[in-house]
């Protein structure tokens, strides 16, 4: 039986390092001494810790993401605000590839239920759905928070405790002083020939500063690696955050081709975020496609909706307006409402 890691352990490693760390500093020649799984206890605490710090907060960043040639891809204003398991993302696209056009959306999560909006050349489209959008953890600025990795909609934590939990392959947690800096590093084979390693700075309220990733395509004598690295960082909201980030990533090493994300954060503020920062209201003359109520509705004035037929494609079913089902399609209908931020139908 896999021995559980919290509480009891959970709780003497975060007493004894993780309080320790800010009265006089980590003490690494301990940690090293430490058996595997109270270290793993000391990263989880560290994140647990985090996770509470950052249960309230605001903050405006610019993204700019060059192809390996330097050239400009795009360039997006993000605003995201959280409160607990809820959030609010807003995205203007500034510049786009030629052929592109500027779009701005927005993505509502209020822990259950997603709503996103949309709008390209004066239309507005909106979505319901039962699951967080890709957009709040595809904000790769995100994942060095360790409020949403990159390759899901969780926390770093729960992340962390998801595989300890279903028996995946153990984390390697050590640490080390790089140039005079105290780093943890955790590292895990998150798919056979493929590594995550997150490395952490305790003396600077653990916060994240390094997330890698590498792969091996043996069939394809082939590899692929990413690296997402904070280049400045303050504490001017009372926590040790990221101001700005670097990610490059390659997909194949063979073709060269490479994407390098820049997130530079205008502003961070904690404890400034209230419920009615997070509400998205659907304007008139928005195009709305529920998947969880399964209508489709453009909304008008006085609050009121005109309903339309839903075209449901993983059951190639259409509901009628007053949701009964009518006969199967033989073409898809047109009128669909585009994801947000995604490409024009």
């Amino acid at each position: 039986m896999r021995r559980a890691l919290w509480p009891s352990a959970l709780s003497l490693t975060l007493v004894s390092f993780v309080s320790s760390t800010w009265s006089r500093g980590f003490d690494l020649n301990a940690f090293q001494h430490l058996p595997a799984d109270r270290r793993l206890a000391v990263v989880l605490a560290s994140f647990d810790w985090r996770e509470r710090q950052l249960e309230n907060f605001s903050y405006q960043l610019t993204e700019t993401v060059h192809a390996e040639d330097g050239k400009l891809l795009t360039r997006s204003r993000f605003d995201f605000r959280r409160l607990g398991a809820a959030n609010l993302l807003h995205c203007i696209r500034l510049e786009m590839l030629p052929g592109l056009r500027p779009s701005e959306f927005w993505c509502e999560w209020d822990g259950q239920v997603a709503r996103t909006r949309t709008e390209k050349q004066g239309q507005s489209y909106g979505t319901v759905t039962d699951g967080e959008s890709e957009f709040v953890h595809r904000l790769y600025y995100n994942d060095l928070l360790g409020v949403r990795i990159s390759m899901a909609p969780m926390t770093l934590a729960a992340w962390v405790r998801f595989r300890v939990g279903v028996g995946h392959r153990p984390f390697v947690v050590d640490a080390t002083a790089d140039g005079g800096t105290v780093l943890i590093r955790l590292r895990v084979e998150t798919v056979p020939n493929a590594w995550d390693t997150y490395s952490v700075e305790p003396n600077r309220d653990y916060m994240i500063v390094r997330h890698e990733w590498e792969g091996i395509y043996s069939k394809l004598n082939d590899k692929g690696h990413m690296v997402h690295r904070v280049i400045e960082a303050s504490r001017e909201s009372g926590l040790w955050v990221p101001t700005k980030t670097e990610e490059i990533y390659m997909l194949r090493e063979s073709n060269g081709r490479k994407a390098t994300y820049v997130y530079s954060v205008e502003t961070f503020k904690r404890g400034v975020v209230q419920i009615t920062d997070l509400a998205l209201e659907f304007p008139v003359g928005t195009t709305v496609l529920d998947t969880i109520q399964k209508t489709r509705y453009e909304v008008e004035e006085g609050g009121r909706v005109r309903r339309g037929e839903y075209y449901d494609s993983l059951i190639g079913q259409v509901f009628g307006p007053d949701g009964r089902i009518l006969k199967r399609p033989t073409t898809r209908p047109s009128t669909r409402p585009a994801l947000a931020g995604g490409p024009e139908k």
